[in-house]
């Protein structure tokens, strides 16, 4: 997708003068336009390019601008380094990593430091120069951390030995969190390429890409699911495609936007509730389908859906105009739904100790009642927070924001 943005941007400046638009420092068309910063899609001033919002029970259900709730106040937070301008840092997302086992949490800066800190303290125990500030999220695997960077590395470095073991060059950035399989390693970039990498070396096993569609595209990827000896992958192009683990022979493919031209994205991670497997393209819907052939079971028709994660048998459903609800699988409903003042992408959504909680691009740090999506804390964040939300086992919640602060939260 990276590599469609500087047509996505002289294409929006046509459209935002045909239109009587604003083309603003920074990539946002304003006053009539449904180009955002980053690349974000704004459903709200594109109505014809949304489709049926099915909410089974009217507007009522649509709660509006929730009101503040108290301050959610981190036990400690650091400073991921100096702050540059937008056109420097824009590409920043810095996730956090957090071991099973030891108390450590990872996150690599605006500045390229990858910083090792003690998970309940914040205590500084290790740094290490990157060759990039940090993008999507690092994860540790046994004694290794992986490091994904802005500059479209992979790397693996030591914990014990706190050294450096390899590097993998890929084509494209790596936004969306890894996914680790057997002696696998699955990595997705902004070029539609999915990898197959070796966890112990780095080396590529297989590759597959598809060829990213020649409209507008949003701006993120699909984080790959490995299950049952596949891995499913959803493509900037609408399409969810399945391939063998091992292999990386395709076992099959299925467009999810048989019908749109522009954001048939499939950016939602696929998930896998009651031996179904759930997918979603952001110009259509939700997608039940059988995970063995790609059969549709059910279709439901919601546009915009950008993350989805699983809750207790139902779907957390994240909306790009800055929406997020949950979606009762059995009732094929959302049973609540929460718009909150910005047009801000939302993250995936996370439960822990306080309750579900999300963050939004343009925005803050939200948590809310998972049962009725009512209010319970926030944190305003400055600029937003980009980086996937982490969750330790013992139930402490860290985010990191555009600002350039790392956030850890107590479970109580």
């Amino acid at each position: 997708m990276s590599a469609l943005l500087a047509r996505l941007g002289r294409a929006a400046r046509r459209a935002a003068s045909a239109a009587g638009g604003a083309w603003l420092a920074g990539g946002a068309w304003l006053a009539g336009g449904a180009w955002l910063a980053g690349c974000a899609w704004n459903p709200a001033v594109a109505p014809s390019a949304r489709g049926p919002h099915d909410l089974r029970g009217g507007e009522e259900r649509l709660t509006r601008n929730p009101p503040s709730a108290k301050a959610f106040r981190p036990a400690w937070r650091a400073d991921l380094g100096a702050r540059g301008p937008f056109a420097e840092n824009h590409t920043f997302i810095g996730g956090v990593a957090l071991h099973a086992t030891r108390p450590l949490a990872a996150v690599v800066g605006y500045d390229g430091r990858l910083q090792v800190r003690h998970k309940e303290s914040g205590e500084l125990l290790w740094e290490e120069e990157c060759t990039s500030p940090g993008s999507g999220a690092p994860v540790f695997d046994g004694d290794s951390l992986l490091v994904p960077t802005g500059d479209g590395r992979l790397s693996s470095y030591s914990v014990t030995r706190r050294a450096f073991e390899w590097r993998r060059q890929l084509s494209g950035l790596t936004r969306a969190p890894l996914t680790l399989d057997a002696d696998r390693l699955f990595v997705t970039d902004g070029t539609n390429t999915l990898y197959a990498l070796s966890r112990r070396t780095g080396d590529v096993l297989w590759q597959r890409k598809r060829e990213a569609p020649r409209d507008f595209s949003l701006h993120g990827e699909a984080r790959p699911l490995a299950w049952g000896g596949a891995v499913f992958m959803g493509f900037s192009d609408g399409v969810l495609a399945a391939f063998d683990a091992t292999t990386g022979a395709p076992l099959w493919e299925r467009d999810l936007a048989p019908q749109r031209e522009q954001f048939q994205d499939v950016d939602a991670d696929p998930v896998v509730v009651g031996g179904t497997l759930i997918a979603a393209s952001a110009a259509s819907g939700l997608y039940g389908l059988d995970p063995q052939t790609g059969a549709e079971r059910w279709f439901h028709p919601i546009a915009g859906v950008i993350t989805l994660s699983e809750h207790e048998g139902d779907l957390l459903v994240g909306l790009q105009h800055g929406e997020l609800g949950r979606f009762d699988v059995q009732r094929k409903a959302l049973a609540w739904r929460v718009r909150f003042g910005t047009d801000g992408a939302p993250s995936r959504a996370l439960i822990f100790p306080r309750g579900l909680a999300v963050s939004l691009s343009r925005g803050g740090l939200y948590v809310l009642d998972a049962r009725t999506g009512a209010l319970r804390d926030q944190l305003s964040a400055g600029s937003g927070v980009l980086a996937p939300l982490a969750l330790s086992g013992e139930g402490w919640l860290y985010a990191s924001s555009l600002s350039g602060f790392l956030y850890a939260f107590a479970p109580r």
